[in-house]
């Protein structure tokens, strides 16, 4: 009768005779029928907790290169182990910030298809100075700059091709430019042209110091501008060597 009785309360827990020996002690039994309603809460959490953090949020430490404006968006170029990736921002624009500034980003993906299309900033905060800000403080004299007035160029152009000027002199190794940065009195800048090199369109920058009405011209550039790369232009050799 005691066997019957027990096979009875122990159907009615969901349990079977196989799971629970029957010379379990009641402890034994009670110590068994906690675990697993702890295992099962455990597992009902889980798939809420999976449901609800579908959204993963990302922080990194980037080096910040340029910003585009591209149909209503604001994107942000960042570099980080030496790859440029792309971002739309969601988050508010930071102002005063040049290239190789040092930023702290959370980020996120964003909607089906090409995940690096689909990067999203949530927050920025500029958390140290690149070597640009840096040019800014030692020579805090805005350059110069003309060109023909044959081409149109925009202020985003303008923009774009003045940053790239400055990230070259911060980063320069060219001892004759250091020389003159070095000069309280030097009046740098610069020209701008269209060039072909090797079947290549570029955007040609003449860096230059004014002395008594003259340009002294100290270094040549190509600019790529679909990527941002500098080169600097070997004159004796004819070649182009791509600016690090």
């Amino acid at each position: 009768m005691k066997k019957v009785l027990c096979l009875i309360g122990i159907s009615m827990l969901g349990f079977s005779c196989e799971k629970i020996p029957s010379s379990a002690t009641n402890k034994q039994i009670e110590k068994q029928l906690i675990t697993t309603d702890s295992s099962a809460i455990h597992q009902k959490q889980s798939a809420v907790s999976d449901t609800s953090n579908t959204t993963v949020i990302h922080t990194d430490t980037v080096e910040f290169i340029s910003t585009e404006n591209n149909a209503n968006y604001l994107f942000y170029h960042l570099k980080k182990d030496h790859k440029i990736r792309t971002f739309m921002n969601r988050s508010k624009a930071l102002s005063d910030i040049y290239r190789s500034d040092i930023l702290e980003i959370q980020w996120k993906y964003e909607g089906e298809g090409d995940l690096n299309q689909n990067a999203i900033l949530v927050s920025l905060k500029k958390i140290g100075d690149g070597s640009v800000s840096k040019f800014r403080k030692k020579y805090p004299k805005p350059l110069s700059y003309h060109w023909s007035g044959e081409v149109p160029y925009d202020r985003d152009f303008l923009d774009g091709i003045y940053r790239n000027v400055e990230y070259y002199l911060a980063n320069s190794k060219n001892k004759l430019i250091q020389l003159h940065l070095q000069n309280t009195d030097a009046q740098l800048g610069y020209s701008i042209e269209e060039a072909q090199k090797e079947h290549k369109s570029y955007v040609l920058i003449g860096i230059f110091n004014r002395f008594e009405n003259r340009e002294n011209m100290l270094q040549w550039l190509y600019i790529d501008t679909q990527n941002q790369e500098i080169y600097e232009y070997d004159l004796p050799e004819d070649r182009l060597i791509r600016f690090k």
